[in-house]
């Protein structure tokens, strides 16, 4: 599988500690935000909609 990954600043090119989830598509390791590329998926406190009801992300 290959990952996409977008982040706010320079990647430092390794990290360590442990991956704390932000969204369906962000992860933060340490202080640094990972977002990961090519997921598409809900963000923090939005809503999908399926087979005509809501549902949370």
């Amino acid at each position: 599988m290959t990952v996409g990954l977008a982040v706010a600043e320079q990647w430092p090119g390794s990290a360590a500690g442990t991956a704390r989830v932000i969204d369906g598509d962000t992860i933060s390791i340490g202080q640094q935000g990972v977002r990961i590329g090519v997921i598409k998926a809900c963000e923090k406190g939005q809503s999908g909609l399926l087979n005509g009801k809501t549902w949370p992300c």
